[in-house]
């Protein structure tokens, strides 16, 4: 886990002066840790959730909440930069 959470730092440091729109680099840091948090989970024996007929564990359905979230912004960030462009034209 220490090792996928370093590796993840090393990507977003070397992108994050690339990124000009402020929030991309936390919607993609959401996505990242979410999916790591989801992945590790599998391999812990914690209590599971039976949620819709998959049973799985609080920290994987909040890393579900957490990729959502990380959709929904980073979406809305793409589609508001793609109309101030148009804006400024």
């Amino acid at each position: 886990e220490s090792v996928l959470i370093l590796f993840a730092f090393c990507v977003l440091w070397s992108i994050r002066k690339r990124l000009r729109r402020p929030g991309i680099l936390f919607a993609i840091y959401l996505s990242v840790v979410g999916a790591e948090r989801f992945l590790i989970e599998f391999i812990r024996v914690t209590y599971k959730f039976d949620v819709w007929g998959i049973a799985l564990s609080e920290a994987q359905l909040i890393s579900l909440g957490m990729l959502t979230f990380a959709a929904v912004a980073g979406g809305y960030l793409f589609i508001e930069r793609k109309g101030a462009k148009r804006r400024t034209v």
